[in-house]
Protein backbone atom coordinates (compact mmCIF):
# COMPACT_ATOMS: atom_id res chain seq x y z
CA UNK A 1 0.00 0.00 0.00
CA UNK A 2 1.06 3.51 -0.65
CA UNK A 3 1.74 6.45 1.83
CA UNK A 4 -1.49 8.35 0.65
CA UNK A 5 -3.84 4.74 0.97
CA UNK A 6 -2.09 4.17 4.34
CA UNK A 7 -2.89 8.05 5.49
CA UNK A 8 -6.87 7.29 4.06
CA UNK A 9 -6.99 4.37 6.07
CA UNK A 10 -5.68 5.86 9.02
CA UNK A 11 -7.98 9.34 8.77
CA UNK A 12 -11.07 6.88 8.18
CA UNK A 13 -10.70 4.65 10.94
CA UNK A 14 -10.22 7.55 13.26
CA UNK A 15 -13.25 9.29 11.66
CA UNK A 16 -15.46 6.36 12.39
CA UNK A 17 -13.52 6.18 15.47
CA UNK A 18 -14.48 9.79 16.58
CA UNK A 19 -18.47 9.13 15.33
CA UNK A 20 -18.83 5.22 17.66
CA UNK A 21 -16.81 7.46 20.51
CA UNK A 22 -19.25 10.54 20.37
CA UNK A 23 -22.42 8.01 20.02
CA UNK A 24 -20.77 5.97 23.02
CA UNK A 25 -20.53 9.04 25.01
CA UNK A 26 -24.25 10.97 24.12
CA UNK A 27 -25.91 7.60 25.14
CA UNK A 28 -24.15 7.46 28.68
CA UNK A 29 -25.41 10.68 29.36
CA UNK A 30 -21.01 12.20 28.97
CA UNK A 31 -21.94 14.42 25.80
CA UNK A 32 -24.85 16.56 25.48
CA UNK A 33 -26.79 16.66 22.73
CA UNK A 34 -28.55 19.59 21.17
CA UNK A 35 -31.60 18.86 22.76
CA UNK A 36 -29.95 18.62 25.99
CA UNK A 37 -27.68 21.91 25.23
CA UNK A 38 -31.32 23.60 24.29
CA UNK A 39 -33.21 22.88 27.38
CA UNK A 40 -30.29 23.95 29.85
CA UNK A 41 -30.10 27.19 28.32
CA UNK A 42 -33.81 27.73 28.81
CA UNK A 43 -33.73 26.26 32.75
CA UNK A 44 -30.57 29.00 32.83
CA UNK A 45 -32.38 31.64 30.98
CA UNK A 46 -35.08 31.21 33.56
CA UNK A 47 -32.83 31.07 36.74
CA UNK A 48 -31.42 34.44 35.81
CA UNK A 49 -34.68 36.08 35.00
CA UNK A 50 -35.53 34.24 38.50
CA UNK A 51 -32.87 35.99 40.05
CA UNK A 52 -33.17 39.75 38.44
CA UNK A 53 -36.76 39.75 39.25
CA UNK A 54 -38.43 39.12 42.22
CA UNK A 55 -40.53 42.51 42.97
CA UNK A 56 -43.60 40.96 40.59
CA UNK A 57 -45.63 37.72 40.62
CA UNK A 58 -44.59 36.26 36.86
CA UNK A 59 -46.63 32.78 36.22
CA UNK A 60 -44.33 31.96 33.62
CA UNK A 61 -41.45 31.09 35.48
CA UNK A 62 -41.59 29.19 37.85
CA UNK A 63 -38.18 29.00 39.02
CA UNK A 64 -38.79 32.21 40.23
CA UNK A 65 -39.90 30.77 43.31
CA UNK A 66 -36.21 29.80 44.82
CA UNK A 67 -35.92 33.30 44.82
CA UNK A 68 -35.80 33.95 48.52
CA UNK A 69 -37.51 37.22 48.29
CA UNK A 70 -40.32 36.19 46.27
CA UNK A 71 -42.40 35.07 48.98
CA UNK A 72 -42.92 38.51 50.33
CA UNK A 73 -43.93 39.82 46.97
CA UNK A 74 -46.91 36.89 46.53
CA UNK A 75 -47.56 38.25 49.94
CA UNK A 76 -48.03 41.63 48.70
CA UNK A 77 -50.06 40.36 45.74
CA UNK A 78 -52.25 38.69 48.19
CA UNK A 79 -52.46 41.70 50.58
CA UNK A 80 -53.63 43.81 46.92
CA UNK A 81 -55.97 41.53 45.77
CA UNK A 82 -57.62 40.82 49.04
CA UNK A 83 -57.94 44.63 50.50
CA UNK A 84 -55.76 44.26 53.19
CA UNK A 85 -53.37 46.59 55.00
CA UNK A 86 -51.36 43.97 56.32
CA UNK A 87 -51.14 40.50 56.76
CA UNK A 88 -51.91 38.91 60.17
CA UNK A 89 -49.38 35.93 61.84
CA UNK A 90 -52.70 33.74 61.18
CA UNK A 91 -53.33 34.81 57.53
CA UNK A 92 -49.60 34.56 57.24
CA UNK A 93 -49.69 30.90 58.38
CA UNK A 94 -52.85 29.80 56.39
CA UNK A 95 -50.73 31.01 53.35
CA UNK A 96 -47.70 29.42 53.81
CA UNK A 97 -49.78 25.94 55.12
CA UNK A 98 -52.91 26.16 53.12
CA UNK A 99 -55.81 23.53 53.45
CA UNK A 100 -56.89 21.74 50.24
CA UNK A 101 -60.02 19.67 50.18
CA UNK A 102 -60.10 19.64 54.25
CA UNK A 103 -56.59 18.77 54.76
CA UNK A 104 -54.26 20.90 56.43
CA UNK A 105 -50.53 21.14 55.27
CA UNK A 106 -48.30 22.18 57.83
CA UNK A 107 -44.62 21.74 56.71
CA UNK A 108 -41.44 22.29 58.95
CA UNK A 109 -39.73 24.27 56.25
CA UNK A 110 -36.59 24.19 58.41
CA UNK A 111 -36.82 20.76 58.17
CA UNK A 112 -37.51 20.46 54.97
CA UNK A 113 -33.98 22.91 54.71
CA UNK A 114 -32.10 19.94 56.48
CA UNK A 115 -33.33 17.65 54.45
CA UNK A 116 -31.80 18.96 51.26
CA UNK A 117 -28.66 20.10 52.52
CA UNK A 118 -27.95 16.83 53.83
CA UNK A 119 -29.13 15.63 50.83
CA UNK A 120 -25.79 16.34 49.14
CA UNK A 121 -22.75 13.88 49.31
CA UNK A 122 -20.26 13.42 52.01
CA UNK A 123 -17.52 11.25 51.60
CA UNK A 124 -19.42 7.94 53.01
CA UNK A 125 -22.15 8.87 51.81
CA UNK A 126 -23.51 8.61 48.34
CA UNK A 127 -26.02 12.02 47.50
CA UNK A 128 -29.59 11.11 48.28
CA UNK A 129 -31.87 13.51 45.08
CA UNK A 130 -35.00 11.70 45.91
CA UNK A 131 -34.71 13.41 49.22
CA UNK A 132 -34.91 16.91 47.12
CA UNK A 133 -37.61 15.39 44.81
CA UNK A 134 -39.96 14.42 47.93
CA UNK A 135 -39.34 17.74 49.70
CA UNK A 136 -40.54 19.61 46.56
CA UNK A 137 -43.29 17.15 45.96
CA UNK A 138 -44.25 18.30 49.46
CA UNK A 139 -44.76 21.75 48.93
CA UNK A 140 -47.44 23.13 47.76
CA UNK A 141 -47.07 26.17 46.38
CA UNK A 142 -43.97 28.78 45.32
CA UNK A 143 -44.82 30.78 48.16
CA UNK A 144 -43.54 27.86 50.63
CA UNK A 145 -40.82 27.35 47.93
CA UNK A 146 -39.37 30.76 48.38
CA UNK A 147 -40.02 31.22 52.36
CA UNK A 148 -38.26 27.99 52.05
CA UNK A 149 -35.00 29.37 50.31
CA UNK A 150 -35.71 32.46 52.54
CA UNK A 151 -34.47 29.78 55.42
CA UNK A 152 -31.91 27.98 53.54
CA UNK A 153 -30.32 31.23 52.68
CA UNK A 154 -30.04 32.12 56.36
CA UNK A 155 -29.73 28.49 58.16
CA UNK A 156 -26.52 27.22 55.42
CA UNK A 157 -25.72 31.27 53.39
CA UNK A 158 -26.12 29.77 50.65
CA UNK A 159 -28.48 30.17 47.80
CA UNK A 160 -30.84 26.76 47.61
CA UNK A 161 -31.10 26.13 43.96
CA UNK A 162 -27.28 26.74 43.80
CA UNK A 163 -26.88 24.40 46.35
CA UNK A 164 -29.59 21.76 44.48
CA UNK A 165 -27.19 22.46 40.91
CA UNK A 166 -24.11 21.88 42.94
CA UNK A 167 -24.85 18.02 43.20
CA UNK A 168 -27.37 17.37 40.15
CA UNK A 169 -26.37 16.54 37.19
CA UNK A 170 -28.73 18.15 33.75
CA UNK A 171 -31.46 14.95 34.13
CA UNK A 172 -31.87 15.52 37.83
CA UNK A 173 -32.19 19.84 37.13
CA UNK A 174 -35.11 19.06 34.68
CA UNK A 175 -36.59 17.01 37.44
CA UNK A 176 -36.81 19.88 39.97
CA UNK A 177 -37.94 22.02 37.57
CA UNK A 178 -40.92 19.77 36.28
CA UNK A 179 -41.64 19.39 40.00
CA UNK A 180 -41.56 23.17 40.22
CA UNK A 181 -43.72 23.87 37.18
CA UNK A 182 -46.56 22.17 38.71
CA UNK A 183 -47.01 24.47 41.84
CA UNK A 184 -49.43 27.28 42.05
CA UNK A 185 -48.12 30.60 43.22
CA UNK A 186 -50.36 30.25 46.25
Amino acid sequence: MTEKQNNILFFGALGVGAIVLYKIGTALGLIKTAEEKANEEDAYKLTAQSNADATKINTANPMLSFNPNYWVTILKGWQKQNNKTAVTAGELNKLLNPVVNGKSYNVNLAGYCDRVYNAKKIWFRPDTEQDVFGVLRSLKNQAQLSKMASLFLEYYKTDLLEYIKSFMNDAQQAQVYNIVKTKKIL
